[in-house]
């Protein structure tokens, strides 16, 4: 089978592009051809379609948005992007032209590629599949976060409008009501995403959204995203004293919210420090906490809680493998994010928030879920976790767990998908 793999980055910028290159080496190990498309960067790994893919943002060689420079030329970029841009079709149609892929799978294309890569694939009769990394389609801000930091639900309840109200992205009544008008063409009036053949969600709590906001149950397929086992590389010139302590990790992203801040108050209010066990933080720096610690707090802190900036992935692997527990604190929703795969794929037990998805990934006999952004419910938590004989008897109920993230499954049910709808 020939398979057109759609995503706006065509290297590893986080998990979606993971799970994108981890797939292609499955699937060309089956047999497949697979065909990528995206966007034009010299970040991308070397493929010889690149010379298909849509150019960059005004011309701009950058990933995140906060990086653009801004010009007429990017204004209209990004505006054609976000509505329905012909640039990007006309690429893509190119691609397909000369390719002739059997189905299209298109990952992340909101807002650097176009909803218009449905109408190319369409223009050549090719069954088309999605899967949602958030939840753009039935918010605008895609993390169901409103202007105020908050859980909101108000878009799928209420309509698209309430972004524009309410303030949620980027606190600008401008920029909400640019993306509610644009998604609000899309899905009510073009109906671009009724050519989708099925939306793939990666859990239970996002089907559950899709549904509220009216979108078809028989348009809609649970497939979790897959963990492939890993193998721990040797490290090399690296102290590794900090290994050998105990410690509970944290590892991801700092910003707002991951609600590292909450994972700290816990940590100090839990005294495990007490026990000469640790708090370690991987993947930011201490100024994106905008903590606030009196000077016996801050004292504790300096000694017992590290914070690391980024770690390469062979690295992080081993400070995973070393430690009592992964903590995912988070305030939002969540789409089965990969560190909670990765701490099971070493055996790991899990605290996170019972908020979500979380709660359809982590139950109590591989883990423990805290309520939502509470303190108090959080630190008890992190007792419970420190405790050996507990822990160890929730250790050995992981491997039975992890078997529903198999890659071999994973790839059983997309084949299934891919296969009702090729047209030969």
């Amino acid at each position: 089978m020939k398979i057109l793999i759609i995503n706006y980055r065509y290297f590893i910028s986080g998990g979606p592009e993971r799970y994108m290159f981890d797939l292609t080496a499955y699937l060309e190990k089956q047999g497949h051809t697979v065909i990528p498309f995206s966007v034009k960067s010299q970040k991308n790994k070397p493929t010889d379609y690149e010379a298909y893919f849509a150019e960059p943002m005004g011309g701009q060689d950058v990933a995140y948005f906060d990086q653009m420079k801004t010009t007429p030329k990017m204004a209209i970029d990004v505006l054609s992007r976000l509505f329905y841009s012909r640039g990007v079709r006309k690429a893509l149609e190119k691609l397909i032209k000369d390719t002739r892929p059997d189905v299209a799978y298109i990952l992340n294309h909101y807002n650097k590629l176009s909803p218009s890569i449905i109408d190319a694939c369409k223009a050549y009769n090719l069954p088309v599949y999605m899967r949602l990394s958030d939840y753009f389609l039935v918010c605008p801000e895609s993390h169901m976060i409103n202007g105020a930091n908050e859980l909101c639900n108000a878009c799928v309840t209420d309509g698209y409008l309430k972004c524009v109200t309410n303030k949620c992205i980027k606190n600008s009544y401008v920029a909400g009501a640019l993306k509610a008008t644009a998604l609000t063409l899309q899905t009510r009036y073009w109906k671009i995403y009724d050519k989708v053949e099925q939306f793939i969600c990666t859990n239970e709590f996002m089907k559950e959204q899709l549904l509220l906001k009216g979108f078809s149950k028989d348009k809609l397929q649970v497939i979790p995203t897959f963990k492939q086992p890993i193998t721990l590389k040797p490290l090399q010139d690296q102290n590794n004293a900090d290994l050998d302590k105990k410690y509970m990790l944290y590892f991801g992203r700092f910003s707002h919210e991951k609600a590292v801040d909450t994972l700290v108050y816990a940590y100090l209010k839990s005294e495990l420090y007490k026990q000469d066990i640790y708090l370690y933080l991987i993947g930011g720096t201490v100024d994106e906490l905008q903590l606030t610690l009196t000077d016996v707090q801050q004292s504790i802190a300096d000694t017992h809680i590290k914070i690391f900036g980024f770690k390469e992935k062979a690295v992080l692997d081993h400070y995973i493998s070393q430690s009592i527990g992964v903590v995912h604190s988070s305030r939002w929703y969540e789409n089965m994010p990969n560190a909670v795969l990765e701490a099971f794929s070493f055996n790991k037990i899990v605290i996170t928030a019972n908020v979500g998805s979380l709660p359809y990934m982590v139950n109590d006999r591989v883990g423990f879920l805290y309520q939502y952004e509470d303190v108090d419910d959080l630190s008890q938590k992190l007792i419970q976790a420190a405790d050996e004989p507990l822990r160890t008897s929730l250790e050995q109920n992981i491997p039975a767990h992890f078997k529903q993230y198999a890659i071999a499954q994973h790839y059983e049910r997309l084949m299934r998908l891919f296969s009702e709808n090729i047209n030969h």
